[in-house]
């Protein structure tokens, strides 16, 4: 869809490409991409996208086990889930900025549950990788293209959540 925004002080012609909130623009008459700051989605409906990927996964984890052997494992299944599957990092770029902005000049003394710290280690490396292959991106542009573009190497949940979870839809 074709859209006349104002990037700086000049409107430009775009066209959208991705809609999830971070919009992928591409400048019509200079042919370059960038990247537009609008994710402002509330929390529930990431939580609601991740849960969403959780069971697409668990549905595909449960069908391969099911062709290799016939017998299925629950806590295998879960197993796999978590630590197999690789989901999208859910949450805002608004959220992500703050924490990771904290994080870089403070470090992560205000984080206790591991998993979380986990996820927010793991999306900084993305980060500071995608600034160290693109040195003409800042923070702020690295951060997007990042949550556009990469996946988590795994669910940052537990295990219990994922079976009470996973229990309570099927």
């Amino acid at each position: 869809m074709l859209k006349r925004i104002n990037i700086g002080k000049m409107p430009t012609n775009v066209l959208q490409i991705a809609k999830s909130g971070i919009i992928f623009a591409l400048d019509i008459e200079k042919h370059t991409e960038f990247i537009l700051f609008t994710m402002t989605k509330l929390s529930n409906e990431f939580l609601e996208m991740r849960n969403k990927e959780l069971i697409a996964s668990y549905k595909k984890i449960l069908k391969e086990e099911f062709a290799k052997s016939g017998v299925v494992s629950r806590r295998r299944i879960v197993e796999r889930v978590i630590y197999e599957s690789h989901p999208r990092f859910h949450v805002s770029y608004e959220h992500a900025y703050k924490v990771l902005s904290t994080v870089r000049n403070h470090g992560f003394g205000g984080f206790r549950l591991s998993l979380r710290r986990q996820m927010w280690q793991e999306l900084l490396e993305l980060v500071e990788t995608e600034m160290k292959e693109r040195p003409y991106l800042n923070f702020g542009h690295a951060l997007s293209r990042v949550l556009a573009e990469k996946r988590a190497s795994r669910f940052y949940i537990s295990p219990e959540y994922c079976y009470k979870y996973l229990y309570n839809i099927a």
